[in-house]
């Protein structure tokens, strides 16, 4: 089950991995090792909390933008050297992938969300498709165009 802590957590491991990987900034060695230790227990506390469809934190502030946020953080914990448990890409992929309507060729949870909130979801799984190497596939790219089309055209 989720924490209502998801968002800061996935955030805080994103934006610790950016300062741990900047080791020329001069932080001394306990100190980044102290930071290592941190990033992988909040990588632990968040890869635990995916829920058994593949998603996570659905009741924060919505299961697509909440399972790519909680996908870039361990994504951003395991570029770093940090051994990613408890989380399988699998599902995340079938949870994401299963967001997507045909109809609007946009990741709208079926329909459930529309104008910036279905263009931010989308944005988000087209983020994490892409990371993943998937952005090839066809439901990927009527994605982004539609993505693109849509914020073109001011909708």
């Amino acid at each position: 089950p989720s924490a209502p802590v998801a968002k800061p957590l996935s955030l805080g491991v994103i934006f610790l991995t950016q300062v741990y990987g900047m080791r020329t900034l001069g932080i001394g060695r306990e100190t980044n090792e102290e930071m290592r230790a941190v990033i992988e227990k909040l990588a632990d506390i968040i890869a635990k909390s995916q829920e058994p469809d593949g998603s996570w934190h659905k009741e924060t502030f919505g299961s697509l933008k909440a399972t790519g946020m909680a996908w870039l953080a361990l994504r951003s914990a395991s570029s770093t050297g940090i051994p990613i448990r408890h989380a399988t890409v699998d599902k995340t992929v079938k949870f994401i992938k299963g967001q997507y309507n045909p109809s609007t060729k946009l990741y709208d949870s079926g329909g459930k969300l529309s104008g910036y909130a279905a263009l931010y979801a989308s944005a988000t799984c087209i983020r994490v498709f892409c990371g993943m190497g998937l952005a090839g596939e066809q439901q990927v790219k009527d994605g982004v165009d539609q993505f693109t089309q849509s914020v073109k055209s001011g909708q």
